[in-house]
C-alpha cells in the first residue's frame, strides 16, 4: 500500500516524469521512507543503484510475511456484524484477502439476518453478486 501511495505522490509531484533521472527517483523513494526506513534500507544487501532495484528491495523487505493458516482462520471466523450491511460485510471480507471462490459460502454461512440467510439458501444458481443484491 505504501508503494502505491508513493507512486501517487511521485505522479502528483511530477517526479516520475521522463525528465527525472533514475537517481532522482531513487532519492525521492529513499527520502519518503523516512529516517527509520532509510536506516533499514542501507543495511540491506544488494540495494543496487537504480530506482528499479531500490523498489524491488523495498517491496521485498517490507512486504508483510504471510501466515496462510492464520489468514484463513481470520477469514473463516469473520461473521457479519448486526449493524453491518451485506455490502459492508463483503468489503470487509475482501480486505482479508483474495478468496473470491470462498466469499459466497462465507456470506451465506455468516449472514446475521435470518431472513436473508434463508433467502440466500433458497436461491437457485446463487452467485456472490446475487447474494449482495438480495442482502
Amino acid at each position: 500500500m505504501w508503494m502505491k501511495m508513493f507512486e501517487n505522490y511521485m505522479l502528483v509531484m511530477d517526479a516520475a516524469g521522463e525528465n527525472r533521472s533514475g537517481a532522482q527517483k531513487r532519492a525521492g523513494l529513499l527520502h519518503c521512507l523516512g529516517t527509520g526506513g532509510q536506516c533499514i534500507f542501507y543495511t540491506l544487501p544488494n540495494t543496487g543503484t537504480t530506482y528499479a532495484s531500490a523498489v524491488i528491495v523495498v517491496e521485498t523487505h517490507f512486504a508483510p510475511k504471510v501466515n496462510a493458516v492464520a489468514e484463513q482462520h481470520c477469514f473463516r471466523q469473520r461473521a457479519q456484524g448486526l449493524d453491518e450491511t451485506i455490502v459492508q460485510y463483503d468489503a470487509a471480507l475482501c480486505e482479508l484477502g483474495d478468496r473470491t471462490d470462498e466469499m459466497l459460502n462465507q456470506v451465506v454461512e455468516k449472514a446475521s439476518n435470518l431472513r436473508i440467510h434463508e433467502r440466500l439458501l433458497l436461491e437457485p444458481n446463487l452467485t456472490l453478486e446475487k447474494a449482495i443484491a438480495i442482502g
